[in-house]
């Protein structure tokens, strides 16, 4: 277990913070407006069982980039050679629970950013770690139980970013970043038949 201070800056923290908050806003009111079905959680769900009724989001665009552009600074604290994995951001709120649990296969180098809104204790089995805005902390999401007791703030806007060794579990199966779950070994190319893809993508 690892934290590192100012690993985000606060200018990117906060536009990070400002900008999950209002996209959840929107998934919220298109939900609402039955432009997006509430099983649909490509653009972010209220139905994590982990943490139920707080908007969760796997694979944001932006929280996919961050966990890329800090993969040089986790290898260097770690001293391994990484693979990102996928990314996973919540936006907590009063009265929220995470419960205890073990991250699934794939996440053995689990970080958690706390990006903005009020800190919040995560507990590490039975150690304490209170973040504040930027820093990040480092951990084996695999094999040590962590968890949050009751939230007593207002918001925490909270990134977990997944890192691994193991090269079968680069991109959590998927093509590239940025993709959704249900990605995991297709083609992109092949079955959307995108016209125009450029060589960069067909590579990655």
């Amino acid at each position: 277990m690892q934290v590192i201070k100012k690993a985000v800056s606060k200018e990117l923290c906060n536009f990070l913070t400002h900008y999950i908050r209002n996209y959840k806003k929107a998934i919220a009111y298109m939900m609402h407006e039955k432009v997006i079905a509430h099983d649909m959680p490509d653009f972010g769900t209220w139905q994590d069982q982990q943490a139920p009724q707080t908007f969760s989001h796997y694979s944001n665009h932006a929280i996919e980039t961050l966990m890329e552009q800090l993969t040089p600074v986790i290898e260097k604290a770690t001293g391994k050679e990484l693979y990102e994995v996928f990314s996973y951001v919540r936006a907590y709120k009063t009265g929220d629970v995470l419960e205890p649990h073990k991250d699934r296969d794939g996440c053995d180098v689990a970080v958690t950013v706390h990006l903005g809104g009020n800190p919040w204790s995560i507990f590490i089995e039975y150690d304490e770690v209170i973040l504040e805005q930027g820093e990040l902390l480092i951990y084996d999401g695999t094999n040590e139980v962590h968890y949050r007791n009751r939230f007593e703030g207002k918001d925490c806007i909270q990134c977990m970013l997944m890192y691994t060794e193991n090269l079968a579990d680069k991109y959590d199966g998927r093509k590239h970043l940025g993709l959704p779950s249900y990605f995991n070994n297709r083609d992109v190319a092949d079955d959307y038949k995108i016209e125009g893809l450029d060589s960069d993508t067909k590579k990655d």
